[in-house]
């Protein structure tokens, strides 16, 4: 490798981007899992990704995957308006969770090997926790 190359090579940048590929791939069951407790804007899926993961996905990974899971028949939207801003609302329908379950059973176990995995990398570079 030159050390050009060397040198725009921004490794928090590559984790960053491993990261968000990462959640993109659970996004789908995320948003299902969050509108089987309430119906939701995009805007507060996106603040709830950053509440509880620091990733805010942008309006183009949201809304395109709302407005699929509704045309899927799993989801359905209605327009309110929310401090004087109207906002379509999305909620789970019948189908919605029963893809949900489904998709849960099939994911479970790939992001529980992710983790373990993520977990050895970590005990690995970084050392253990409990040694």
């Amino acid at each position: 490798m030159t050390a050009e190359k060397q040198a725009s090579f921004d490794l928090p940048q590559e984790y960053t981007r491993a990261a968000t590929i990462l959640l993109r791939g659970y996004l789908r069951l995320y948003v299902l899992e969050k509108l089987q407790e309430r119906a939701l804007a995009g805007s507060e899926i996106a603040d709830d990704l950053m509440h509880s993961c620091s990733w805010r996905p942008s309006p183009g990974t949201v809304y395109p995957l709302l407005q699929r899971l509704e045309q899927e028949g799993l989801a359905r939207s209605h327009w309110e308006t929310a401090n004087g801003r109207p906002r379509r609302v999305y909620a789970l329908t019948e189908e919605g969770s029963r893809e949900r379950v489904r998709l849960r059973q099939r994911l479970e176990p790939e992001l529980r090997r992710t983790l373990r995995m993520l977990q050895l990398h970590i005990d690995y570079l970084f050392g253990s926790e409990s040694g």
